[in-house]
């Protein structure tokens, strides 16, 4: 698996990017504060999934916004730190499909 950040990690399998969440177990687990993965969503290319990181870390966010102005700066700026991310850990990594890397 891939970190994007201290909430989301990616891997692939054959045809998509598997976007997940990090977890921890709860107190009650069997393994209280272990890290665990929870699958968010399955895409078929990097656009789709960070419409996706976007539209979660703007509800993550939300009520932190007092207008429209600074949700859609804060979306733009969110991107473009994301997009530039993303295309770093893909650019080297060898546990990147091929198919993936092309879309740049």
């Amino acid at each position: 698996m891939i970190k994007l950040n201290d909430n989301y990690k990616i891997d692939f399998d054959p045809l998509n990017i598997v976007l997940y969440s990090v977890k921890k177990a709860g107190k009650d687990s069997k393994n209280p504060g272990e890290e665990y993965y929870k699958a968010v969503g399955y895409f078929g290319d990097f656009e789709s999934l960070l419409n996706k990181l976007i539209n979660l870390q703007v509800k993550l966010d939300g009520d932190n916004f007092e207008n429209l102005k600074q949700i859609v700066k804060k979306i733009e700026e969110f991107k473009e730190e994301t997009k530039k991310n993303l295309l770093e850990v893909i650019q080297d990594n060898n546990s990147v499909p091929d198919k993936f890397k092309k879309e740049r």
